[in-house]
């Protein structure tokens, strides 16, 4: 059949909830992966849409029933008696080579169309594999926001406390130090949760993009693979072929898409080492007395500013089929 854009369901997938509110994710330690990953699959994502992708499993089998459903149809099309007496009558003896070679061809091409859906079954599972991973970010992100909501009104109240008035000598001298050692300690660890926060808020985000992008092309494949196909008088096995087309169309968008989280995901994990690394008072956890006295705060640094992500619709799949003639 002629090259179809299977783009047009792209917004309802996974880019139309997403298009009045990108997020304030372009900026920090993902911002380039998620920018790059919104260019080129268009999945932009709110929490409108976050729980779309939890519907994977549940489009694989639709689009394995869409291919059960083209192979019946062409099965009872291809051979009937009086095809068969037709090109008896109309090709002689050479009838019984060319349906040899019919039957052949039409095997072949449900054999690969059920290849492609394996495939596509074997591609899918390690996204299905992470359904669970944004929101065990999500619970991550809440530990962190709890620990801000903690830390942050403390830090106003902290350097009050160095000194108390009207006390002198060794005893508030000492007191002093400790005081210190403590202001030091807040003063590297506040810093600590807003940088979780951020990273963890968009290691979850560019998951939920590439769940949803997986989600989402599978989505469309399955609407366009439930569409009949016609076919002329002697051609045969036109919509297993379709369907076909639409797993091979699939395949060639789901490993890019899982593909792209890795080194993003790598990243993530040296920034989060790098902020757990900066600190010298509490390398070795909470100091108690004097210990650190004299060990200068290190402030983990660089908490990225927030910026809109482009908003974009996917380019969708592109589906070429052709079926079998005799």
């Amino acid at each position: 059949m002629d090259e179809q854009m299977m783009g047009q369901a792209a917004g309802t997938a996974f880019g139309a909830a997403a298009a009045g509110a990108a997020g304030a994710m372009a900026g920090g330690i993902l911002g380039g992966a998620i920018g790059e990953f919104a260019a080129k699959h268009g999945s932009v994502l709110t929490d409108a849409n976050a729980a779309e992708y939890q519907k994977l499993p549940d489009v694989i089998t639709q689009m394995q029933e869409a291919l059960n459903r083209a192979i019946e149809i062409d099965e009872q099309r291809s051979t009937t008696f009086l095809q068969e007496l037709g090109q008896v009558w109309e090709r002689g003896w050479g009838y019984f080579e060319d349906r040899d070679r019919f039957i052949k061809e039409c095997a072949a091409v449900k054999a690969r169309a059920e290849s492609h859906m394996e495939e596509l079954r074997l591609r899918a599972k390690p996204a299905i594999d992470r359904l669970g991973v944004p929101d065990e970010l999500a619970a991550e992100q809440a530990r962190w926001r709890s620990v801000a909501g903690v830390t942050m009104p403390a830090m106003n109240a902290i350097p009050g406390l160095r000194q108390i008035k009207d006390w002198a000598g060794k005893s508030e001298s000492e007191y002093s130090t400790m005081a210190g050692v403590q202001i030091n300690a807040a003063q590297e660890y506040q810093p600590m949760a807003p940088h979780m926060i951020h990273s963890i808020t968009q290691a979850s985000f560019l998951n939920k993009m590439v769940l949803t992008a997986v989600y989402g092309y599978v989505k469309m494949g399955v609407v366009e693979a439930r569409k009949q196909q016609s076919a002329g008088a002697m051609e045969f096995w036109v919509n297993t072929a379709h369907v076909d087309a639409v797993l091979d169309a699939c395949l060639r968008k789901l490993p890019e898409q899982l593909t792209m989280a890795e080194g993003p995901s790598n990243k993530l994990g040296s920034e989060i080492r790098r902020i757990q690394q900066t600190p010298a008072v509490i390398a070795d956890g909470w100091p108690s007395g004097q210990g650190k006295a004299g060990v200068a705060a290190q402030i983990p640094t660089g908490v990225p500013t927030s910026q809109h992500l482009p908003t974009t619709t996917s380019g969708g799949l592109q589906v070429d089929s052709s079926g079998v003639g005799r």
